[in-house]
């Protein structure tokens, strides 16, 4: 048997302060130290380090005397309750912990690990909707505890924690059930029980999850054809018809439907649902961000003739926007529901809508029955009708694959579906076949015909790399005698200076073309007012990446980029000469 060694003692906080101190109990366990806080103090001078207590004595005062007295009372129960501890471990199976020592040595920690997590949860989501919604994930972790008869509040540490996510891993939970049910218990660790007052007594501290990646190269999902999106459309529905959706429900193992799902729909909805999601296939909107539009909750944006809405949207916190193109499909669309819904369309992405069922019963009724294969969340292959399979975010995948099919650059088409930039829609969105692409391919070689493909002008390249023509624009207006630096344009030059997205392949379009030596002259034009902007503002960043576009150029050596020191000595004598010319243009 391992034999271990335990001791205890008290420390001062600040041994030489001339005020009273605070007192730590400090334990020694398993070659590792655990502090305590005795919730006494007492004067240094007044501290018998050797003896460990603190003194009482005729020359102090009877109210230091009262004092100390009641500082060695509460030494003396740390002491016992030490003890107590380990008698413990002598009589007891339970392996030595900090939790299970922190359970002896504050009254108040002796509390199960069942109870704290729930009285954390209840704290964070109390009188929320989220308190209900996550319900499923707590009870996850409950039972986790109870079949594993885990009490301690050990399973809160990175280990605690790592086991949970073994044995969620073992039991052949999905990937996102995985990720679903760590994030809730991560997350009330480090963000409750770690940081919140009311649960600092516990010593909790924070812990990491990695969550778990889905490496399907299409999460499951799939696109409809154009001709399939057509054949909802023109779906004719007897209004006054009847429709059950107990045909395509989600069963049980023993063919049961959910009772839920057992109601019937009339034909006035069933045509809504149809209406809506078609209007998803041609928008690709999230449905959270298209109840928006179907709200009302909208912007209005009129550029080239072209009316666009925008909508801020929900998965980024309202800090993405993504764009509605006003076609004549939505143009009927809102001229059809001018007077309102009978779907409840504010919940229309609720766990309890029948929005997804709907699209199910759409696409049987509509004969959209092929087989697709697709990788389930497992992992595992499977094959399934449409009709079985789809849901409302394959819209979203349908309207991105028809419009790449299009030839809409995926860098702008980001912009209307409202992901950050294109790398989703690369990755994930296109379902492009082998077809599609030696399709666009063919195309591509017909606009060149049997030459090689002729790269951007270097005008087109300098405008996506620094708004050529904007600054061109602001030059000729300073020759002419405006004040520009308060221009509009300014904002958006600086933005595209800033963006070094595509840099390398812009680079390569023009370092080896005809018109390169051309193009570094045009740079060079372009230095003086990129500069005079940046100093009008003091943007020595917004420069700094000018000049760094000009090195990847090739336009001047990385030994020629100015220091933000340089930067900064210039632009403050200039500043200062051009203040005394207008002051002595003033004082004439």
């Amino acid at each position: 048997m391992k034999q271990l060694l335990y001791n205890m003692h008290f420390n001062l906080r600040k041994s030489k302060a001339s005020k009273p101190t605070n007192i730590n109990c400090v334990v020694y366990m398993n070659g590792k130290q655990y502090y305590f806080a005795t919730g006494v103090k007492i004067l240094p001078c007044q501290w018998d380090k050797k003896r460990q207590i603190a003194v009482i004595s005729n020359v102090q005062s009877r109210i230091e005397n009262y004092n100390n007295k009641v500082v060695n009372d509460k030494l003396e129960e740390l002491k016992e309750q030490f003890t107590n501890f380990l008698e413990y471990l002598c009589r007891s199976e339970d392996k030595p912990s900090y939790y299970l020592l922190r359970s002896f040595m504050i009254k108040s920690a002796n509390i199960k690990a069942a109870e704290l997590i729930t009285k954390a949860y209840d704290y964070k989501y109390g009188g929320t909707t989220a308190h209900k919604n996550y319900k499923s994930r707590l009870n996850a972790f409950l039972k986790y505890l109870t079949k594993q008869k885990k009490s301690s509040l050990d399973v809160f540490t990175q280990a605690g924690f790592n086991e949970y996510v073994k044995y969620l891993k073992d039991s052949g939970a999905t990937k996102s059930a995985i990720n679903a049910d760590c994030q809730l218990i991560e997350r009330l660790i480090s963000k409750v029980m770690a940081v919140e007052s009311p649960f600092l007594e516990y010593g909790i501290s924070t812990v990491i999850y990695n969550k778990e990646k889905d490496v399907r190269p299409d999460k499951g999902r799939f696109a409809l054809e154009e001709s399939e999106v057509n054949s909802i459309a023109n779906l004719k529905i007897n209004e006054y018809g009847d429709f059950s959706f107990e045909d395509i429900a989600p069963k049980d193992k023993n063919g049961k439907v959910n009772p839920k799902y057992r109601s019937h729909k009339d034909g006035r909805e069933l045509t809504e649902y149809r209406d809506i999601f078609v209007l998803q296939c041609r928008c690709g909107q999230r449905v959270s961000d298209l109840v928006q539009f179907l709200c009302g909750n909208i912007e209005t944006i009129v550029e080239g003739g072209q009316t666009f809405y925008e909508l801020k949207t929900k998965k980024s916190q309202k800090k993405e926007s993504a764009f509605i193109l006003q076609d004549d499909y939505v143009n009927c669309f809102q001229k059809r529901y001018a007077n309102g819904f009978i779907v409840d369309v504010s919940k229309l992405d609720s766990n309890n809508s029948y929005y997804n069922l709907a699209i199910k019963k759409l696409c049987k009724m509509a004969g959209i029955n092929r087989i697709i294969t697709y990788r389930d969340s497992k992992d595992i292959e499977c094959r399934q009708p449409v009709y079985e399979k789809i849901t409302s975010h394959d819209a979203r995948h349908t309207f991105i694959t028809i419009m790449l099919k299009k030839g809409f650059a995926p860098d702008r088409l980001c912009w209307m579906t409202g992901h950050r930039d294109d790398t989703m829609i690369k990755q994930i969105y296109s379902h492009l076949t082998s077809n599609d692409k030696a399709k666009a391919l063919a195309e591509e070689m017909g606009k060149v015909g049997d030459s090689m493909p002729i790269v951007n002008s270097h005008k087109d390249v300098l405008d996506r790399l620094f708004s050529r023509s904007a600054i061109i624009k602001l030059s000729r207006q300073e020759e002419d005698g405006l004040f520009v630096y308060r221009d509009a344009s300014i904002a958006d030059i600086k933005a595209t200076i800033n963006n070094v997205d595509h840099l390398d392949e812009l680079v390569d379009e023009v370092v080896t073309s005809d018109n390169y030596e051309e193009l570094k002259q045009e740079c060079k034009n372009l230095y003086e007012m990129v500069w005079a902007i940046g100093r009008y503002d003091t943007d020595i960043e917004m420069f700094r990446r000018f000049q760094y576009k000009l090195y990847r150029l090739g336009v001047i050596r990385k030994e020629d980029q100015l220091s933000i020191e340089s930067i900064n000595k210039k632009w403050y004598v200039e500043n200062f000469y051009q203040t005394e010319i207008e002051d002595a243009m003033l004082s004439v």
